[in-house]
């Protein structure tokens, strides 16, 4: 990164809200944060508006942005599931003159923070089993405008994010009166994280589980097809 392009800028994309922080990276020191900026998403056309809006003249010196988004994001590309956005990264970079613009799920992003909490940012809802191996599958949930979720299984000696969705609960136009309830998904993933790591990889849909496995019943009343889930996004490239 060149000396004048000594800016780092991250962002949460939501439904609801985003929030986004200018940070100044010393050499060979942690980010340290600048000035933030939350506003509400509905009242921006696009994401590029109001970047314009947070960064004014410090575009140009910022030399990486990194946006969690909703969703998937496929080639660096995105369409926000809650607001008429379609965000492209490299159109971005361009248009807000930033040097390099990376999209990512926005529970990825939140999932390749995880190792970085302290036992005083957490707080313990339920102890778990104790002694659990440090190698153990993890699944990350977050509940916002929709229901973001994201499993971390043990590959190649470290949690590895791999992002999915739950349930858009506000996405326009949506008939939502033959969504599963969410304890039928929580009983596929509950499923999916007692699994070995040799299972690491495999693309199962629900449709299959219910037949071969036996649970996730309640899809048994009603037809279904093997394209009941989708992989979203996968983000395999350790940091």
């Amino acid at each position: 990164m060149s000396s004048d392009r000594n800016l780092l800028l991250a962002g949460d994309v939501g439904g609801t809200k985003t929030n986004l922080g200018l940070f100044e990276r010393p050499a060979g020191g942690a980010p340290r944060l600048l000035r933030s900026g939350h506003y509400a998403s509905p009242d921006f056309p696009g994401l590029a508006p109001m970047l314009a809006a947070f960064l004014g003249e410090d575009g140009g010196r910022v030399g990486a942005a990194c946006f969690g988004v909703p969703g998937p994001v496929l080639a660096n590309r995105t369409r926000t599931p809650n607001l008429a956005w379609e965000l492209d990264g490299g159109e971005l970079a361009k248009t807000s003159g930033i040097a390099a613009v990376q999209l990512v799920n926005d529970l990825v992003a939140t999932a390749e923070a995880i190792p970085l909490l302290g036992p005083e940012d957490l707080a313990v809802l339920y102890p778990g089993a104790p002694g659990a191996p440090a190698e153990s599958n993890r699944a990350l949930l977050a509940a916002g405008t929709g229901l973001g979720m994201a499993l971390l299984p043990w590959i190649d000696g470290r949690h590895v994010p791999v992002a999915s969705e739950g349930f858009v609960f506000n996405m326009p136009d949506a008939d939502h009166s033959d969504w599963e309830p969410s304890e039928v998904a929580a009983e596929g993933i509950v499923w999916m994280l007692e699994q070995p790591p040799s299972y690491t990889g495999q693309n199962v849909g629900m449709a299959r589980l219910r037949e071969e496995q036996g649970i996730m019943a309640s899809r048994a009343e009603r037809p279904h097809t093997q394209q009941a889930t989708i992989v979203t996004d996968t983000h395999l490239r350790p940091v």
